[in-house]
C-alpha cells in the first residue's frame, strides 16, 4: 500500500503519518531498504539534478574517509559527496545546491512528525 506503479514502495503524501510509518518499517524489515518517491513538484529534481552537474563541474565531489563513508551510506552510496553551503535561516536560498538543501530537508523530514 502506497507504492507507485514504478516500483517505489512509498509515495510521501499518500498514506497518512502512522501508515506511512508502518510500511515503511515493514518495508525495512523485509529487505533492508525502502524506494520512496517523493512526489517532488514540476521540474524540481531536474534543477536539483542540474545543481548536482554544477557541483561535479567544479569538482566539488570528493571521495570521504572510510569511516564516514561507513556513517553515511556505506563506501557505495557515499563513494562521492560534496559539501553545501549552510542554508540560510528560513530556509531556501539563492547559493549553489540550494535545490538540493530543500531536497535534502524533506528527505531528512521524512519520518518525523
Amino acid at each position: 500500500p502506497g507504492g507507485g506503479s514504478d516500483g517505489t514502495d512509498l509515495v510521501v503524501g499518500q498514506l497518512s503519518d502512522e501508515a506511512f510509518a508502518s510500511s515503511l518499517a515493514s518495508a525495512l524489515a523485509s529487505k533492508g531498504f525502502c524506494v520512496i518517491d517523493l512526489a517532488l513538484e514540476d521540474g524540481l529534481a531536474e534543477k536539483a539534478r542540474t545543481e548536482a552537474d554544477a557541483l561535479r563541474a567544479e569538482d566539488r565531489f570528493y571521495q570521504p574517509p572510510a569511516l564516514i563513508a561507513d556513517g553515511l551510506l556505506g563506501p557505495e552510496g557515499s563513494a562521492r559527496i560534496a559539501e553545501l553551503a549552510a542554508p540560510s535561516p528560513g530556509g531556501g536560498g539563492a547559493g549553489a545546491g540550494a535545490t538540493l538543501d530543500d531536497v535534502d530537508t524533506m528527505i531528512s523530514s521524512i519520518g518525523v512528525s
